[in-house]
Parts: structure tokens; sequence; C-alpha cells
């Protein structure tokens, strides 16, 4: 037996007890606090890699926009007619939209206004074909802030362009 300082007698048993239940919720709790830290981790990593990847589908998407160098803003109503022209052009201003919802989607915080501006640029140089009611479709089906912005750029285009009277 052991004096516990409180003039009260622990056996060597209670205390073999106390220290087993002690070293066990410390267990527990290291346990705890190391399957936290490993989700923080992973989550962390899962955002990073959701970026990078969001990053370089942009980057393919500019590699496309350099390799054609036609698809200048206004390009869609130019090649009024030309159906091949315009199928080629859908499907870049596809891929611009569907890397732009991306880099939305997955930009770090501190970055979310400069990449809005950027998709706004671009927006605002394809007007003619992002208020066109031929890409109504196409641009409908995206969410989130790229909806927002496209929606934003329809809304100008309409205001900026005047009536035609021809159709009163």
């Amino acid at each position: 037996m052991k004096f516990n300082g409180e003039m009260e007698f622990l056996c060597d048993k209670d205390l073999a007890n106390v220290a087993f239940w002690w070293s066990g919720a410390a267990a527990f709790l290291v346990a705890i606090l190391t399957g936290g830290a490993a989700a923080l981790k992973y989550w962390l990593e899962l955002k990073a890699r959701r970026w990078d990847r969001a990053r370089r589908s942009y980057e393919s998407f500019l590699d496309v926009a350099i390799a054609n160098p036609q698809f200048v803003g206004g390009y869609w109503s130019e090649a009024e007619g030309r159906f091949e022209d315009r199928n080629k052009y859908r499907w870049f201003m596809a891929r611009f939209l569907w890397a732009a919802e991306e880099a939305l989607l997955h930009v770090p915080k501190r970055q979310r206004k400069e990449w809005e501006r950027v998709v706004k640029v671009m927006l605002r140089e394809h007007a003619d074909f992002i208020a066109s009611p031929e890409a109504r479709d196409e641009v409908d089906c995206y969410f989130g802030a790229l909806n927002r912005l496209v929606r934003e750029r329809i809304e100008e285009t309409r205001l900026s362009c005047p009536p035609n009277p021809s159709d009163d």
C-alpha cells in the first residue's frame, strides 16, 4: 500500500487501474488528434490538386487559343453562314467556358477577384457569342460564379445594343 497525500491509502491494484484508464484516454486523444491532422492534410492536398488541375485546364485552353488566332472577339458574328467555322468556334468557346468554370470553382479565395477579372475580359471580347440565341443552351449549363458572370455579360450586351427599328 502507498500513501496518497490525503490521509488515504491506495492499493497498488487501484493505482494500476487508474494508470490503465488514463493511458487509454491519452492514446484515444492522440489517435483523435492524429486522425484530425491526417484529414486536414488530405483536404488541403485535395484542394491543391483541384486547383492545379483547373489551372492546367485553363493553360490548355490558352494553348488552343494561341493555335487558333482567328477566334478573336467578334468571330461568331463574322463567321455567319459558315457552319464549319462556327462549329469549331463553338467548341473553342465550350473549352473556354469549361476551363473558366473549373478555375472559378477551385481558385484560392485570395485570387478569386483576379480570376473573375480574367474571365470577364474574355466574356467581353466574345460577347457576340455569349449573348447570341444560338449559344443559349451552351452558356446556360454553367453554374456558380461563371453563370453569374455570363448573366452579367448578357445583360450588359443587351443594354448596350440599341433596339433594331425593323423589329417594330
